[in-house]
């Protein structure tokens, strides 16, 4: 009826019965010694068939009925440091107990934060598609940007050449007046005298049959 796990070298035994009661105790065996030592403190309840496991350094052991309640509790066993006489191992051991409930509590607990971290993991993958998202309409952005400066930059040198062009015309337009001065100079000339002369009119342009005279330029 009881129970036993090793560690560190040594075998642990925990409850069981003499036969008559059930058992709290707690034993070590040291194969290298070939001995026994019962330790001064066993568990904190009594407990018969229970189950122990090993693990990080603590012995856990869980259920066993105590006489005739079965045990939904479990106990963290600290073992003892490896000490070189049995009365050094006497002194050195501790015992903690807890339940099956607070097991669960820190199952559900636990559960919970799994949960939580599983809804923030789809939140941050949702934030990640709407990242990719803003990444692509940038790309289109600056696509567009640099089509826009491609288009200006065109239109810059379209400019540059009509301006290059109306400069041209404008010397030309110059060097032709210059031309037409030179060869027809009174016609440039504010001062020149202007001749009149009478020339008659036939009496059916003028109102009222009668005859007139307009003037014309010489």
């Amino acid at each position: 009826g009881a129970c036993a796990v090793a560690a560190g070298g040594r075998i642990f035994i925990f409850g069981g019965s003499d036969g008559s009661s059930t058992l709290s105790s707690c034993e070590v065996f040291d194969p290298s010694s070939n001995n026994f030592t019962m330790l001064p403190t066993g568990m904190c309840s009594q407990r018969f068939g229970a189950c122990a496991a090993a693990e990080g350094g603590r012995i856990f052991i869980f259920g066993g009925p105590a006489g005739s309640t079965a045990l939904s509790s479990w106990e963290v066993f600290v073992p003892p440091l490896v000490a070189s006489t049995p009365s050094e191992v006497a002194t050195q051991p501790s015992v903690s107990a807890g339940s099956v409930a607070e097991l669960r509590l820190e199952v559900s607990r636990l559960r919970a934060e799994l949960s939580s971290a599983q809804a923030e993991v789809g939140r941050l993958r949702a934030v990640e598609g709407e990242l990719a998202e803003l990444r692509g309409r940038h790309e289109r952005l600056e696509q567009e940007k640099r089509a826009a400066e491609h288009a200006l930059s065109s239109c810059m040198q379209e400019k540059q050449r009509s301006e290059d062009s109306l400069a041209a015309a404008r010397q030309e337009i110059r060097r032709l007046e210059e031309r037409l001065s030179a060869v027809q100079p009174s016609l440039f000339d504010p001062q020149a005298p202007y001749s009149w002369n009478q020339a008659r009119f036939p009496s059916s342009d003028v109102a009222g049959g009668g005859g007139g005279t307009r003037p014309s330029f010489l």
